[in-house]
């Protein structure tokens, strides 16, 4: 019978309305019944086990399969639950769930109390017929729902008291003259109207307006998809390919070099998760899935994304000196300043050489950047002496106690009475001391920066203020007691904490606009080392051949080999040039570049670069294209016509690729031939030119143009006069007319694009 799931839905939503208070037991029952999968994550991204759950959410754990699985799915918790009714011989009017994001609230580390909490009101509400419009907006604005969500849930649990507004319903209201809500007002307006204008029930209407979109795609939506069946031979996105350290991806332009590395970047950075993705989703599906996890690395620095430029330089890439000045002191100082690959090197060799097992709560903690010593001649001696005693130093001071100094100006006149002079108001010295004695709190927490680019220890402060008493020196005697949170060797990029460059004052809060405090929670987790010695990280180099490799890389060129990489049986390493630190390449360091092969610059690419890097190419695919019609012509035909001619006239690494018809799959029907003569006009057009430097006769050859008729001419020869007209007979016998005009008309001809396709006549 139709809509034989209803009853079914009915008897799950009185059921479950008892467990507003057992919500673990709602989640264990979807694991028994065979549903996996059902997780939550934690800060640092690991899964951990879901311990509460929403019963919209609880529908959408079933509905995000396929009919088959979802039957089987129900058909074991009738089982389990003793229900009366029976497993559906249908779903008609049933939209799915998201096959990813399927829940209707986000993990817990972005999940507060109010959230699902929220979900369970509006369902009880609903449930008595007394939604509210406070209820449903606050369910409404819970992180991962929104009004498709929203009211898909809605009708999951109470069909016949609403209706569904999503993508597949949208087009049929807005044919029947009925406003598409966007609130709880026009939603409440909407149900209104649909109940007086059809005596239907919403069920019965939600699989009509699901039927007549599926009627319109099968007639108009046959060019909108994209045939992912033709990536399945294309080995980059193959989980079990094999991983070299370093690889270019070389290929003309639009063929998705870029997006591959991303992909690349995830298979090396995460490859259990993405094979579990590449195995388990839908290529569409699986490039979302991808796209996010790729984000993620990048915010975790796991990743990094620079490219080349004839300007970059070892001073960008590796290091470089910047002049600094300090507060409260004259005269410059010249610091060491990191570059990206140096940055990524130093984090994948860090580890973690002591971390306390105690859980750090960062809540009402104020947190601190501290120096320990001057970084010109000090510092490790005097963060050395910290390390070994639990306490941390103030090099401002003296050897003064300031234990009786309560307030700023006590402190001034401390300092005053010891030197017998005054002191500005505004004197650093002053403010330090009395910040590391007053403001500094026992709980909260110290940053121990290694110059302005760095970090290398986090500590928690355990005792008040005392002097060091020392015979051995004047100064770094204003101590306090701490407890070693963590300690990196080498030190972490600032990037891992901060969300700016670090000051050179030696003391001061570091508030929201400047720390990251998400990253901090990530630090201070727990965790086991041993998980973090061999993550690998992936450094994206874009435009590789761009860059003058020889002033980018300098003499580390050789070290990119693996077999001379750090631990490897040929280990080299080489003295930088501005820290004088020794440095080599780490074997978990993979660098992925790209390469425009139509780039003129390329046959110019320096010949160590070759040697030192695989090369893949990515060529164009037009096969992805295969059911995208346009004026009743293939693109893949005609994109794979134009490549041949290019290839003949100029050689492969000139072709076009199917990148830049790919943004056709998201155009509506109508707009689609608008679609693709605004890709020919401002995209295809002008790369032929660049290719053929103008030469706007063989520009012609590749568009056919030679043999339409002129109105389907993209590129028309001659002007308004003739030559004879111009320049009179004797001189125009001696021209040959290059005058060539592109005809804005043939974007819009059918005729145009047609024309591609044909050949010229055989001689």
């Amino acid at each position: 019978m139709a809509y034989s799931w209803v009853p079914l839905f009915k008897e799950i939503t009185d059921w479950i309305s008892g467990y507003s208070d057992r919500q673990e037991e709602l989640v264990t029952i979807l694991r028994d019944i065979g549903i996996e999968n059902i997780n939550d994550k934690d800060s640092l991204g690991k899964t951990i086990s879901l311990s509460e759950i929403d019963p919209f959410s609880f529908f959408a754990a079933i509905l995000r399969f396929g009919y088959s699985k979802r039957k089987n799915f129900l058909g074991a918790l009738i089982n389990s639950q003793g229900f009366i009714n029976t497993i559906p011989e249908d779903f008609d009017g049933v939209p799915n769930a998201m096959r990813m994001n399927a829940m209707l609230f986000p993990f817990v580390d972005k999940r507060e109390n109010w959230m699902i909490s929220s979900l369970w009101a509006a369902f009880n509400a609903a449930k008595k017929g007394a939604l509210t419009e406070d209820q449903f907006t606050r369910a409404l604005n819970v992180p991962q729902n929104g009004m498709a969500k929203m009211t898909q849930a809605l009708f999951w649990a109470f069909p016949e008291k609403y209706f569904p507004v999503d993508k597949q319903t949208r087009p049929w209201l807005e044919d029947n003259r009925y406003s598409v809500p966007n609130d709880f007002i026009s939603y409440q307006a909407l149900l209104r109207d649909l109940k007086q204008n059809d005596d239907r029930p919403f069920y019965e209407l939600s699989y009509i307006a699901w039927e007549e979109m599926q009627d319109e795609t099968d007639e108009e939506d046959e060019g909108i998809d994209l045939n992912y069946d033709a990536l399945e031979e294309f080995d980059v996105f193959n989980p079990e390919s094999v991983l070299e350290l370093n690889q270019i991806l070389c290929g003309p332009p639009g063929t998705g070099k870029t997006f591959a590395t991303a992909a690349i970047a995830v298979k090396i950075a995460d490859n259990d998760w993405y094979s579990e993705k590449y195995n388990e989703l839908a290529w569409s599906d699986f490039f979302e899935a991808v796209k996010e996890r790729y984000d993620e690395l990048v915010e975790q620095n796991r990743v990094v994304f620079t490219t080349f430029h004839q300007s970059f330089a070892y001073e960008d890439f590796i290091e470089g000196i910047r002049a600094t000045t300090e507060s409260g002191k004259e005269g410059l100082s010249y610091e060491v300043m990191d570059g990206v690959f140096y940055k990524i090197c130093n984090s994948a060799e860090a580890k973690v050489i002591y971390q306390s097992e105690d859980e750090i709560d960062l809540e009402g903690r104020q947190i601190w950047k501290m120096s320990l010593g001057n970084t010109l001649f000090d510092e490790d001696v005097y963060y050395q002496e910290c390390l070994e005693n639990n306490y941390v130093l103030l090099g401002y001071g003296r050897d003064i106690d300031f234990a009786a100094c309560k307030s700023r100006h006590a402190v001034q006149a401390k300092l005053e009475s010891h030197i017998n002079d005054k002191i500005s108001a505004n004197d650093y010295e002053t403010t330090s001391v009395n910040i590391f004695v007053n403001s500094v709190q026992k709980g909260d927490l110290i940053v121990v920066s290694d110059g302005n680019y760095k970090f290398r220890a986090i500590a928690e402060v355990m005792e008040d203020y005392k002097l060091l008493e020392t015979d051995e020196r004047v100064g770094y005697q204003q101590k306090r007691g701490v407890k070693w949170l963590r300690i990196y060797e080498p030190s972490l990029p600032k990037e891992q904490l901060f969300k700016k460059s670090l000051s050179q004052q030696s003391i001061y809060e570091l508030r929201p606009h400047s720390i990251d405090l998400e990253k901090l929670a990530i630090l201070l987790a727990p965790q086991i080392d041993s998980e973090q010695e061999d993550l690998p990280y992936v450094v994206i180099i874009d435009e590789i051949n761009r860059g003058n490799i020889s002033r980018i890389f300098g003499e580390l060129i050789t070290l990119l080999e693996p077999d001379k990489r750090k631990g490897a049986e040929n280990a080299l390493s080489t003295m930088l040039p501005y820290s004088k630190r020794i440095f080599s390449v780490p074997d978990n360091v993979f660098i992925l570049g790209t390469m425009n092969s139509a780039d003129r610059s390329l046959a110019q690419m320096d010949l160590a670069l070759r040697r030192r890097f695989n090369f893949i190419e990515m060529a164009p695919i037009p096969e992805l294209l295969d059911e995208i019609y346009v004026h009743g012509v293939s693109i893949s035909e005609l994109l794979d016509i134009i490549n041949q001619r290019i290839e003949a006239l100029l050689g492969r690494e000139y072709m076009i690729g199917h990148s830049y018809f790919i943004t056709l799959k998201d155009s509506d029907v109508d707009e689609l031939e608008s679609a693709l003569a605004g890709i020919f006009k401002h995209k295809i057009i002008p790369l032929l030119q660049e290719y053929f430097f103008d030469d706007w006769e063989r520009i012609r050859w590749v568009l056919n143009d030679q043999n339409k008729e002129s109105d389907a001419c993209f590129v028309t020869r001659g002007g308004q006069e003739s030559l004879l007209t111009l320049f009179g007979a004797e001189i125009s016998k001696q021209l040959s007319d290059r005058r060539y005009r592109i005809n804005d008309g043939a974007f819009n001809n059918p005729e145009a694009y047609r024309g591609i396709l044909g050949a010229g006549e055989d001689e």
